[in-house]
């Protein structure tokens, strides 16, 4: 299993009074079509059979943190939607705002002092192209196996969209705590 970052930018917050869609994110996991820091390329239709997996198994694509597999706690979240556009592949997210893990994250996302992600995924198909006439890896189909916030990334081009506000009461209750995330990123050697 590989992990593949991504650079993400906040670009708009839901305002204090918005108290309906507390702890969802909505990001480019992947955009195609651009040069990550490893040489790597995504094709457009690298996701589409791995989503329709995900989708016919019922079960949700986690969302976690740093890709932290062994700690429960960073399971932050799962993502509620996902497809692939023009651009790339999109997601929405629900953050588990009961977890404190996933809280400090959310705020951290919120604040854009995290503002990247990643996804852990097997290469299916994949094979040297050119791009901009130099070699790249073509990531063509792709198995996903979750979604990660992480602190560093390798694909300045993604973006979170929106990420809507704690109310007030969150706020308020979560005032003083000082939570520490102790995380390790994988970053793997693409073969």
């Amino acid at each position: 299993m590989k992990t593949k970052n991504v650079n993400i930018l906040v670009k708009a917050v839901g305002d204090e009074s918005d108290t309906g869609d507390q702890g969802v994110i909505e990001a480019y996991a992947s955009v195609f079509g651009n040069r990550d820091s490893y040489g790597d390329v995504v094709m457009p239709g690298a996701f589409t059979e791995t989503l329709q997996e995900w989708a016919e198994s019922g079960n949700a694509i986690p969302l976690l943190y740093g890709h932290d597999f062994g700690d429960p706690f960073s399971n932050i979240g799962a993502v509620t939607s996902a497809s692939e556009g023009e651009h790339g592949l999109k997601i929405t997210a629900s953050l588990d705002l009961d977890n404190a893990k996933a809280k400090q994250v959310y705020r951290l996302l919120k604040e854009r002092r995290l503002t990247q992600m990643s996804f852990a995924y097997d290469i299916i198909d994949g094979g040297e192209g050119k791009l901009d006439d130099k070699w790249c890896f073509e990531l063509r189909k792709l198995k996903l196996y979750e979604v990660s916030v992480v602190p560093i990334g390798a694909n300045q081009e993604t973006e979170v969209t929106s990420v809507k506000s704690f109310d007030d009461a969150e706020k308020k209750e979560s005032t003083g705590r000082n939570n520490y995330i102790n995380s390790r990123l994988l970053i793997l050697e693409k073969e």
